[in-house]
């Protein structure tokens, strides 16, 4: 057995979220649902890795299938009822397999928490030399950050990239599944079967595989964990990272749905096959469509026949993204898996960017209609089910023009009348309950387009979403006076710079919104004429939307400078993330026209350090009243800061992998002039 590795504990700091802002559009007249975590550990292995042959399985049956016993950094290593049980002492170790030499591999492990105290973390470690005492590391912590890089000399730890998971891990039995890849010089990091973070090195070619846990300095006990189903596969360096197949077209599917018939109006099935069909092998099998597999919000996959939607962040809604439908009839074929109190799974109607109607089931027993616009979310109507949603049952509505009928086992049960949308995608809409995660399997969704349809009617405006709790100011210095009056702008709808995939989030400021308002210690921040105006006092800080953390994304705002001293400057971060919130991407312009595009990191002290991308200037200083556009697309490892529609820097780098964004403001130095900015249609798409 080979002597434990030992490296300190980085002390972690209480994290203060500015404002809870969800990218999820939300049912919010339904009940609030928490963010749970997925109830099962799973063992499918990642889309995006091509695999050879399994090299090892341990599957913890056996004592001898991996090192236990009594160690300084462990008070328990044991095999207990099938699972590996490693309990923490009061420093932090590691404890390799003993029996691997790998080079290029990729391994997954499924960890359940038993015991998760804020500060501590579990995790991960590749190609370890018991020799030298290096590794590469993988530390997930319980506040649900984690952190990636190479430890050198068991001290020596050299973070090459963090971030933030959906939530923190949880201690009621929640399984989860760690994995990390070696292929040649890149360290690739995964978490329930998502790549969360990557970083390349060069420095340790081969070694041992093991497992670490970091307590709590000097709390012995502050994290313990089981682990089961260890499996270890072979990789290719060229066959790694190979992305996932589109899904094929689909071919003419069957009739054979039991659908309802409605006299005097439209007879189901028609005597055309469905225009599109859902195939248990196939995905969702939609000419020309990319089948969504993962994203930060929903999980959506084929697996054992059927088609799976797991909502990650509470509420979530996956589109076809190739439909545009006016009058149809649409069917799904669902089983609930799992649906708590609270729970519900829909079909997304005339989807047309943020805004759309969501026809489904409640866990308890109910039907409801609703139409979602970005985070507002007003519900049309509702009505009783014959039982609760279990087992298998279908779900269907027929749309034409302004009215909708729904169907429930072949059964109309209700119907309503909305012109509002009058064509779009159509797609899916899970929410968690308030306690568990729902879990739902479609195994058929058809289509068929009704022709001749008559016309719409006209409906009313949505409602305003339900307000959420007013941030924490924090405590803050005077502000200076703003303005009485900003400058007009027009609302004009999102436009981007370049061909992207669909909007994920708009804020246009125009009604309630989910921005925080009040005074900070570095800010103020008010909702006047249809824009968020923000006035610097005399610090920089950074307004975060608190979202679940995206990766990929193109962000932009129009901003208006209503006073602009001269280097007085603000920014759109994105990828926001660390212990503090302090690491991110950000493109930043200052009054005098002078831009950077630059990379933020700060330690848990508080202290910011960095480095300047790109910088250049513009033709001529920024002019108080004119309107601007400011964008930043992260897509991997390139950033590239736009202006007004042009790009300005297109540079690679792969520092920070996934966060929250937001908007920075600074005012002028050293003299602290305020700066104050009049900001509307924040937009951010997926690209």
């Amino acid at each position: 057995m080979k002597k434990m590795n030992k490296m300190k504990k980085m002390k972690k700091k209480m994290r203060r979220m500015t404002h809870v802002y969800p990218i999820a559009v939300a049912l919010l007249l339904l009940l609030a649902a928490m963010i749970p975590g997925i109830t099962s550990a799973r063992q499918d292995t990642p889309d995006d890795i091509t695999l050879g042959d399994r090299l090892e399985f341990f599957d913890f049956t056996e004592a001898a299938s991996w090192p236990v016993g009594t160690y300084t950094w462990a008070d328990d290593a044991a095999i207990t009822e099938g699972r590996y049980v490693l309990v923490s002492s009061d420093i932090a170790g590691v404890i390799p397999s003993g029996v691997l030499d790998l080079d290029n591999f990729y391994a997954q492990v499924e960890v359940y928490p038993q015991v998760c105290e804020s500060g501590a973390a579990l995790g991960l470690v590749a190609r370890a030399d018991a020799n030298t005492s290096n590794y590469y590391y993988f530390s997930i912590e319980c506040d649900g950050f984690f952190d990636a890089g190479v430890i050198s000399n068991f001290e020596t730890r050299e973070v090459k990239t963090q971030g933030a998971l959906i939530q923190p891990l949880k201690t009621d039995g929640t399984g989860y599944v760690a994995g990390i890849l070696a292929n040649g010089s890149e360290i690739a990091l995964y978490w329930d079967g998502a790549r969360v973070g990557s970083f390349t090195d060069t420095r340790l070619a081969r070694g041992d595989l093991g497992l670490h846990l970091l307590p709590v300095d000097g709390e012995p006990g502050s994290v313990a964990t089981a682990l089961d189903n260890l499996s270890v596969w072979q990789v290719s360096a060229v066959a790694a990272n190979a992305p996932p197949a589109a899904a094929p077209p689909a071919a003419a599917g069957d009739q054979s749905q039991a659908s309802p018939q409605v006299s005097g109006e439209f007879v189901f099935p028609p005597t055309t096959p469905p225009d599109y069909e859902f195939s248990d092998a196939e995905g969702w099998n939609l000419p020309g469509a990319e089948f969504v597999r993962e994203d930060q919000l929903v999980r959506a996959e084929v697996i054992d026949g059927g088609y799976l939607v797991t909502p990650l962040a509470g509420t979530a809604a996956v589109f076809s993204e190739v439909l545009n439908l006016t009058d149809f009839y649409i069917e799904a074929t669902l089983t609930t898996t799992s649906c708590p109190e609270g729970g519900f799974f829909g079909l997304g109607l005339r989807q047309q960017d943020s805004a759309y109607y969501v026809v489904g089931a409640i866990c308890n027993g109910t039907w409801l209609a609703a139409q979602v616009t970005g985070l507002q979310t007003s519900t049309i109507t509702s009505g009783a089910l014959a039982g609760t949603l279990a087992d298998t049952h279908v779900l269907g509505v027929k749309v034409e023009g302004a009215e909708f009928t729904v169907y429930w086992d072949g059964e109309a049960v209700g119907a309503f009348s909305d012109g509002q949308i009058t064509a779009g995608d159509i797609g899916f809409h899970v929410q968690n309950g308030a306690q568990a995660p729902i879990g739902i399997r479609v195994d058929k969704l058809a289509i068929w387009e009704i022709t001749a349809p008559p016309p719409a009617a006209a409906g009313g405006a949505p409602p305003a979403a339900a307000p959420t709790a007013a941030p924490d100011a924090g405590g803050a210095a005077p502000p200076a006076p703003a303005p009485t009056a900003t400058p007009a702008l027009s609302a004009e709808p999102c436009t981007a710079p370049m061909p992207l995939n669909a909007l994920r989030y708009q804020e246009t400021f125009d009604g309630t919104i989910f921005w925080p308002l009040g005074t900070y210690d570095f800010a103020v921040g008010e909702q006047r004429e249809g824009r968020y105006v923000l006035t610097s006092t005399k610090i920089i800080g950074t307004i975060r939307a608190a979202s679940a953390p995206v990766g990929d994304l193109y962000a932009q705002y129009q901003v208006t400078p209503v006073q602009c001293p001269t280097n007085a400057a603000f920014g759109l971060p994105v990828r926001i993330s660390g212990p503090t919130w302090g690491n991110f991407y950000v493109a930043i312009m200052q009054c005098d026209g002078n831009w950077r595009l630059s990379t933020v990191l700060t330690d848990e002290g508080g202290n910011v350090s960095g480095e300047v991308l790109a910088d250049g200037a513009l033709d001529a200083p920024l002019a108080a009243g004119e309107t601007y556009t400011l964008g930043i697309l992260a897509r991997g490892s390139e950033i590239a800061y736009y202006w007004n529609g042009t790009e300005l820097a297109r540079v690679t780098n792969s520092i920070h992998f996934a966060g929250d964004f937001g908007i920075q403001i600074r005012p002028s130095v050293p003299d602290y002039q305020p700066v104050t900015i009049a900001v509307d249609n924040f937009c951010v798409w997926k690209p």
